[in-house]
Order: C-alpha cells, then structure tokens, then sequence
C-alpha cells in the first residue's frame, strides 16, 4: 500500500496543471454559480466535460502515456455522452429507489413489531440496489482507461470492485476521511469562512482531488499489469 501512495504523491508537472485547471473551476463555480443559476444544466454540463478532460490527462499520466492538451479537450467531447449516460443512469436509479422506499415507510401507519419488521425489510431491500450502484463507482474510469461504452464501463467497474473490494477500501479509506472532512467544513462554515481560506482550501481540495484521481487509475494499471492493487 505504501509502494502505491509513493506513486501517487510524486505528482508530474502535467498533472499540477490539471489541479490548476480544478483550482479555477472550482473557485469560480463558488463566486457565479448563484448568478448562473438559471442555467444549471450547461453548467452540469461543462462541469462533466472538464472532468472528464482531467480524468483522461491523469490515465495518460498514469499509464505514461504522451499526450498534448489538445488530445484532452478531444477525449473531453469523446467521452462526454457515455459518461453523461452513466451519471443520468445513476441519478434516475437514485430517484427511483427513493421515491420506493419513501413511498414504503409512509404506508406503514401503524407503529407495532409487525412495522419494525417491515421497516427491516425495506432497508434490507435497498442494500442490494445501493451496494450494485456502488460497484459502479469505476465505470466513469473504466470508461476512458478501457475505451469503453456506457454499459461495458459499468461490467468492468463491478467486476472491477468485486474482484478487488478489500484492497480498494484499505487504499482509499485515508480519502474517505479526507473527503468527509473538508465536505463537514464547507457544510457547516461555508457563510463564515473568510475568503482568503476558502481560496486556500480549494486549492488544497484540488490537489487531493487529483491525488484520488490518480489513485483510482493506479489500482487498475496495478491489475492490468498483474500486480497486487
């Protein structure tokens, strides 16, 4: 695991620009996104776009591969309808489990042993979906790392992550609090941080941004190349 942590922070001068390039969007989606509310979805859009364009210069980075800034913008576009296809594919799965279960829990009207047991059995119910959609967290990356379609990067990615569960929690649980750290500052203090260190920690969320990034195409070079994740 330390092996894989020692490539992932020795980060390229490429890979700088493209936490730059993270840096920007974010700050500026921070000051304009109120104002450019009304236009969300282009926003939505764009957002994917330069995501995805970051994801292919970190596999080619990864996998050492030449590539110029341009050939980046380009896969942006390439990429672009079958990863939207994924997000929209996930949200509508997200939306459609919610509405069930909500719709569930308020049909019990009686509070009793008998409702107990069936509140059970729907959260029981909705593991399995949940934890499905989770084993398609890879597919975005399965995508542009494989050249894949929508629903080949989403076999890859549960093949993926069921093939390599253990390991992947252990590498990527320092994120996780990580992640869940800074999403607890900006939840609780956004209003209240002054503006000098919220530029700071944008700065900060895009370089570890990169790293995560980073991460996750290294676990799948490690077993493309038959080495341990």
């Amino acid at each position: 695991m330390l092996k894989i942590y020692k490539f992932v922070f020795k980060i390229k001068k490429e890979e700088i620009i493209f936490a730059l390039i993270a840096f920007f969007y974010i700050y500026l989606r921070s000051l304009f996104l109120e104002k450019f509310v009304n236009y969300y979805f282009l926003i939505f859009l764009l957002e994917i776009y330069l995501t995805i364009c970051v994801y292919s210069g970190i596999k080619r980075s990864v996998f050492n591969e030449y590539f110029t800034f341009f050939e980046i913008f380009k896969d942006g576009f390439y990429y672009l309808p079958f990863i939207l296809f994924y997000y929209i594919t996930v949200g509508s799965s997200v939306s459609f489990i919610y509405l069930i279960v909500l719709s569930l829990i308020n049909s019990i009207k009686i509070f009793s042993i008998v409702s107990f047991f069936l509140f059970f059995l729907i959260l029981l119910w909705t593991s399995f979906p949940i934890f499905f959609l989770f084993l398609t967290l890879y597919t975005p990356f399965m995508i542009i790392s494989e050249n894949e379609t929508t629903f080949n990067g989403i076999k890859c990615s549960v093949r993926f992550i069921r093939e390599n569960l253990d390991n992947l929690v252990s590498l990527f649980f320092p994120f996780l609090i990580i992640w869940s750290f800074f999403f607890l500052i900006f939840q609780k203090y956004d209003k209240i941080i002054p503006l000098k260190m919220k530029v700071f920690l944008f700065f900060l969320i895009s370089f570890i941004e990169i790293f995560t990034i980073k991460l996750v195409f290294l676990t799948i070079k490690g077993v493309k190349n038959e080495r341990d994740v």
